[in-house]
């Protein structure tokens, strides 16, 4: 990390961002001379991301830095960054503003650090060498000779080995930069789920469930659903709408399923739609023929064809498994049921999710909580949530303020009811 902001005040000179030049003195931004407007909380969230150079800063960080409280909406972020971003764009070098303004997949935001310098660095005054001690300077042709065969010598030296520090560095292989690693996040609202037919309409609420569960584990997808106080109050069921879905105003993409009856029993013919809020219109659509007795393969290759379409990374296959008897209980929301001695990532969600709603028995929710944290090592971050509500639920409140918040208290989500439980 970089602080290029103080450098800048401690040498009295201005800093480059790519075409552009900032003046952390009269704190205005300018391109070729030309000053460019920016409101006081741009300037103070520029500012923010000169300090932090090369390091992603988090929504939750920045919002408390400029706004001054935790309460404030994502999107307002969003937006801030967005504007930021269009004062930029006219003006840049690069065609793609979001190499300079870069944002980090569930990370944060960082300006590039090859985008930025210092520039008109005042030259200080050099110290004169002492030239009063000449015997190091050499004065005759006899001096000037041996320092050029040492010269030939380092370069005969260089000529040799060059060769074999390339083959060296080919051999590990191209290294990814980490402009390969990052990437613009897509954020996607699982929508609407409707089914027609006799057999179509038994796989919906499943179908739900591992859509849910995979853009969840996905990295580079933020699932608007996760923004709604309601996701965690709505179950999942065959209703048409998925949890959380009929409360956010506002996501990249909608995604819209429909389930219909094949020609076969053993087959159900799934139709996914792209939609985009502002103006309703299709984006993407595909159309698949799954098996009912794989429908978790067949789920994955929707996920997958998404992921190309925004041109994200694959998605990893899941260490989890969906069997005929997981589709029963869930349609039954007999999920808890099951032996939690075999429990895995999508069960463990998806029974907590149906305790945090159905079970008022304190001692059984301490129990699941208790038995699931000894059997993830490292919980994943949906499943930490849903076990900080049910500490809540079962009145320990202070082991669900830890599940809850990170290291500096922050909520661990830009959720109405988790910002509730945080500060009872």
């Amino acid at each position: 990390m970089t602080n290029i902001l103080k450098k800048a005040k401690d040498n009295n000179c201005k800093i480059l961002i790519d075409t552009l030049t900032y003046d952390p003195i009269e704190k205005s931004l300018s391109f070729e001379g030309r000053q460019l407007t920016l409101e006081p909380r741009s300037i103070e969230l520029l500012e923010l991301l000169l300090q932090n150079i090369g390091k992603p800063i988090s929504a939750d960080m920045i919002i408390c830095k400029i706004w001054e409280t935790k309460y404030v909406s994502k999107n307002v972020l969003t937006n801030k960054i967005g504007g930021l971003r269009n004062t930029f764009k006219p003006y840049i070098s690069l065609s793609d503003v979001t190499k300079v303004i870069v944002t980090y997949p569930r990370k944060g935001y960082f300006i590039n650090e090859s985008s930025v310098q210092l520039t008109d660095i005042p030259v200080l005054p050099t110290i004169q060498e002492d030239t009063s001690n000449v015997s190091n300077i050499p004065r005759n042709r006899k001096d000037l000779s041996k320092t050029s065969q040492i010269m030939a010598f380092i370069t005969m030296l260089v000529i040799l080995f060059l060769p074999l520090i390339q083959e060296s560095a080919a051999k590990k292989g191209p290294q990814p930069t980490r402009s390969q690693l990052l990437y613009q996040p897509v954020e996607l609202l699982l929508y609407r789920l409707d089914a027609y037919g006799k057999t179509a309409p038994y796989f919906a609420t499943v179908t739900k469930a591992i859509l849910l569960q995979q853009q969840m584990e996905y990295l580079y997808t933020d699932t608007s659903n996760l923004d709604a106080p309601t996701y965690f109050i709505e179950p999942i069921d065959n209703s048409p709408y998925f949890p959380g879905a009929k409360s956010v105003l506002t996501s990249d993409f909608k995604l819209i399923i429909e389930l219909k009856d094949s020609d076969t029993a053993e087959y159900i013919i799934v139709t996914t739609k792209l939609i985009h809020p502002t103006s309703d219109k299709v984006a993407y659509r595909g159309i698949y023929k799954i098996n009912t007795s794989q429908i978790q393969t067949g789920l994955a290759e929707i996920s997958s064809d998404l992921a190309s379409f925004f041109n994200l990374p694959q998605p990893e296959k899941s260490n989890w498994v969906i069997t005929e008897n997981i589709v029963d209980k869930i349609n039954k929301h007999k999920l808890h049921t099951l032996s939690l001695e075999s429990i895995d990532e999508f069960t463990a969600v998806n029974i907590a999710r149906e305790l945090a709603q159905q079970e008022k028995d304190r001692t059984k929710l301490v129990n699941f909580v208790n038995r699931t944290l000894n059997k993830f090592k490292v919980l994943p971050n949906e499943l930490k949530l849903w076990l900080g509500i049910l500490s809540f639920k079962s009145n320990n409140i202070n082991h669900a303020k830890r599940l809850l918040t990170s290291p500096n208290g922050e909520s661990l989500i830009q959720n109405a009811l988790i910002y509730t439980l945080v500060s009872y």
